[in-house]
């Protein structure tokens, strides 16, 4: 799925569309790409679909 995210520059701090892209592998994974800033990375997501590993940057502690 592809969708346009709001992105603020910096240091102008204008806003900005960006492009991204999600993919999902399986049950677990979903594939995120970022085309204006050339970044990616594999999400963990929960059963009902919420991300609960975002690898690098941070991860749940604790789900329901």
């Amino acid at each position: 799925m592809e969708v346009t995210a709001a992105w603020v520059d910096f240091p102008s701090f204008r806003l900005k569309p960006l492009a991204q892209t999600y993919l999902r592998k399986n049950s677990q994974i979903v594939h995120y790409e970022s085309a204006g800033v050339k970044f990616q990375r594999d999400l963990q997501i929960s059963r009902k679909g919420v991300v609960i590993k975002y690898p690098g940057l941070w991860e749940a502690e604790a789900i329901e």
